[in-house]
């Protein structure tokens, strides 16, 4: 029997994730789901129309929590090389994850293929927040380089930050990720700030 109509709907969506992340889209029947959440395959789709709408479903929730957690985590530091190395620092926790999973948008972005237009425009406006949200801070951040915009330098840190994640599924060492982490801030700050914040 499949989980009665009363279930929670954050709850479910959460188990929804984790089923996707794992497997990813296309590798994921509607059957798995059912298993994985208990809730029967008419409830998912009247709950959330078709196969498609149960990963968009999946992709808002996980991005707008992504979002939310970047907004608090910016908001805890001071603007410049300090966000810019807490989101890194952030990144490479995904290091720790022992399913070597890396990052659900970022997995999403990998396995789109040209008939989901849908899924393409879900992930670009999350990405869109989230490197909004770098810009913001790195326009009021002292010791850019010369010639570096906040534009550019949201776009590198976002870029440094999917390749993290990917690199999280290949079982990299620490010592890889620091490496990142150094030549992201020595390639956006210039030398003073980069000695100030070591």
């Amino acid at each position: 029997m499949g989980r009665p109509p009363s279930y929670d709907q954050d709850v479910l969506l959460q188990e929804i994730i984790e089923c996707l992340w794992e497997r990813g889209y296309a590798a994921t029947p509607v059957s798995t789901l059912v298993q994985e959440t208990g809730v029967n395959a008419p409830s998912l789709y009247a709950r959330f129309g078709s196969k498609k709408g149960i990963m968009l479903a999946a992709l808002d929730a996980y991005g707008q929590k992504t979002v939310e957690g970047i907004e608090t985590l910016l908001a805890s530091v001071p603007p410049g090389a300090a966000q810019v190395r807490a989101v890194l620092d952030h990144a490479l926790e995904s290091f720790d994850d022992p399913r070597r999973r890396g990052c659900f948008l970022v997995n999403s972005i990998m396995s789109i293929s040209e008939d989901m237009p849908e899924f393409t425009e879900a992930v670009e406006g999350y990405m869109e927040r989230i490197r909004g949200l770098l810009r913001d801070g790195l326009a009021a951040a002292p010791g850019l380089r010369p010639g570096v915009t906040p534009e550019e330098a949201a776009l590198f840190v976002q870029m440094q930050v999917w390749a993290i994640k990917l690199m999280a599924r290949m079982h990299p060492s620490r010592e890889m990720g620091e490496a990142v982490v150094r030549r992201t801030l020595a390639s956006l700050f210039d030398e003073a700030t980069v000695a100030a914040f070591s």
